[in-house]
């Protein structure tokens, strides 16, 4: 039987926001963009629960706007996953309803071949080049052949889209002053930390994702354009 890998308290979080998870939470909560990009990739991996691939695991889960989703689209709560790296991001995922633990893409405490579904959703840009390959490894070691990966990545650092639309929000009056402040915080940090991301063009993500976990099924434009959402099949 394979061995569980430990359960630290808590773990490093490479993300410039970490420190900054209620205004992360309320940021992404405001926004279309994010708010498709969830569903695209919660009507993914619902579809494949439903299919007979479970359970699912969202690792670097956030404040749990992708579970909250599964869970309203049917997921049982017993049958979905939470990790995230940040004990603050891991209480208000509990907020949603999800039972977080300590986790991240590159160590997930989980046994091998466990999991008929893996997503995660804007992490793996946060990780150097070395780390997104071990990220890759991780995840195919804990899914089980014939299971799927439902990945969503930023492929630029481009935040002109998404400064766009920070400001139609404003300009409709859709944004309270809370809001617009928590945003021009996100931005900030975006930009002050980008220098450390690694962004992977489309092509060269949808290769690592084929040498390291399988083959891809299917990769389209989303969140303005600035990311991709990748399925692949465990191998």
């Amino acid at each position: 039987m394979a061995s569980v890998p430990s359960r630290p308290q808590d773990l490093p979080y490479e993300s410039p926001w970490v420190n900054r998870a209620d205004k992360y939470a309320a940021v992404f909560a405001a926004l279309p963009s994010h708010q498709a990009v969830v569903q695209a990739a919660a009507l993914q991996a619902g579809a494949f629960y439903f299919m007979g691939h479970a359970p699912i695991a969202d690792i670097g889960c956030g404040p749990g706007h992708l579970g909250e989703t599964l869970l309203r689209n049917d997921v049982p709560a017993g049958q979905l996953h939470s990790f995230d790296p940040s004990s603050r991001m891991r209480e208000l995922a509990a907020l949603r309803g999800m039972f977080a633990e300590p986790g991240s893409l590159t160590q997930i405490p989980l046994p091998d071949g466990v999991l008929g579904v893996a997503v995660s959703v804007h992490n793996l840009y946060l990780l150097s080049a070395a780390k997104q390959a071990d990220a890759m490894a991780e995840l195919a070691r804990v899914v089980r052949s014939g299971g799927r990966l439902v990945l969503v990545n930023s492929i630029t650092p481009d935040l002109g889209p998404l400064v766009a639309e920070f400001r139609a929000l404003v300009a409709a009056g859709r944004l309270n002053a809370k809001q617009i402040s928590n945003l021009e915080a996100w931005a900030a940090a975006v930009e002050a930390s980008s220098s450390s991301f690694t962004f992977l063009p489309a092509h060269e993500l949808a290769d690592l994702v084929r040498l390291h976990f399988g083959p891809v099924r299917l990769i389209e434009p989303v969140y303005l354009g600035l990311s991709r959402l990748i399925v692949a099949v465990r191998r």
